[in-house]
């Protein structure tokens, strides 16, 4: 009994020893200093975001958007630096957009009144399905959000966002419920 302790024991040094040696083979990605902008590459197209945090024990970063949202871990070795057009990207969402200038001052006069509207890779609006009603109304009402002194781009992005989301297939499954008075008769 005393020899398969022993050997039980040798067993789990051994496997230990291996693993110490396997992870000091491994070359070790330095943690990115606080503040600074990475990008984690387990996301399509990659995703960048501001170190916010460390975890010691489990070797990840947290990881805040670029201007602000929901945090997230990503493990040390799947970040990389940005790129130049990622950092494009970046200093848009993160510079803040001036005020307009008092109106009373004249050096301070703004000649252009338009709407300062900042997008983070917007593309074209999304056409509406031709013979969907839906998709006809939501077209009109995002050209009618976009004009005027009372223009709301956000209500009219709303409307962009559901004209490409909402289905035009018939779905795959459809629940059959039988009515609860045909059971009676």
């Amino acid at each position: 009994m005393r020899d398969e302790t022993e050997q039980i024991q040798q067993t789990a040094q051994t496997e230990q020893m291996a693993q110490v040696e396997r992870a000091a083979a491994q070359p070790t990605v330095p943690l990115p200093a606080l503040g600074a902008f990475v990008v984690d590459t387990r996301f399509a197209g990659a995703r960048a975001g501001r170190v916010a945090g460390h975890e010691a024990g489990a070797g990840t970063v947290r990881l805040v958007p670029p201007g602000g949202g929901a945090w997230w871990n990503a493990p040390r070795a799947d970040l990389r630096p940005p790129t130049v057009e990622e950092w494009a990207r970046i200093r848009v969402l993160i510079t803040p957009v001036r005020p307009l200038r008092r109106e009373d001052d004249e050096h301070q006069r703004c000649p252009d009144r338009a709407p300062v509207v900042l997008t983070a890779g917007a593309g074209p609006d999304p056409e509406p399905v031709e013979g969907c009603a839906l998709c006809a109304l939501l077209a009109r009402w995002r050209a009618e959000l976009r004009e005027g002194p009372g223009a709301d781009w956000s209500a009219a992005t709303d409307c962009s966002v559901e004209i490409g989301n909402h289905p035009h297939t018939p779905p795959k499954l459809t629940a059959v419920f039988p009515s609860p008075l045909r059971d009676r008769d």
